[in-house]
């Protein structure tokens, strides 16, 4: 399990970066628009289109980076009042509720890949692409999500470490 959560987590650091430069990338090449646009009254047209593909990019490359590093917003107000034993409970409860969600996304957006390869269809944008890309982009970040959550879930019944955990689920 201790390697194949080092793959995973070596898998979500690099999409997680490659997220953080398209960041970096479409923020530069939205300015550069925004000052064609205003001092030239010449924007560059297929910045809004990028911009689209990127966002789902960077959605989708990161959230099992997220998930992996504890970034997503937890509401505590309530589970930091509950026994350990308890949050855990709490915690495994609510990575299962994850792990539904992300397994129905995952089983509709492969239908709707196939769909899509099927009938080669394309997005109706300026800069065209397959939707079958866009798809699969989704497919890949639900499939590392899901994997994420396994290892979550397996450490919190098991009690055994393999990914950095929030504080309150520290095992001692």
């Amino acid at each position: 399990m201790q390697s194949f959560s080092r793959i995973i987590t070596a898998v979500n650091q690099f999409l997680g970066l490659i997220s953080g430069g398209l960041i970096l990338i479409i923020s530069i090449l939205i300015c550069l628009s925004v000052v064609s646009r205003y001092f030239f009254e010449a924007p560059i047209l297929w910045v809004n289109d990028l911009g689209k593909y990127f966002l789902l990019v960077i959605t989708f490359f990161s959230i099992a980076y997220a998930m992996q590093e504890n970034a997503h917003v937890n509401a505590d107000f309530v589970t930091s009042k509950l026994r350990k034993s308890l949050k855990t409970a709490v915690s495994i409860i609510a990575h299962l509720f994850s792990f539904g969600y992300a397994g129905i996304l995952l089983w509709k957006t492969f239908e709707l890949f196939l769909r899509a390869t099927k009938i080669n269809m394309k997005t109706s944008y300026d800069i065209s692409i397959p939707t079958s890309w866009l798809y699969l982009i989704i497919m890949i970040g639900s499939i590392l999500l899901l994997l994420v959550l396994i290892v979550r879930i397996l450490e919190m019944i098991t009690g055994k470490k393999y990914m950095k955990m929030p504080e309150f689920l520290q095992f001692d």
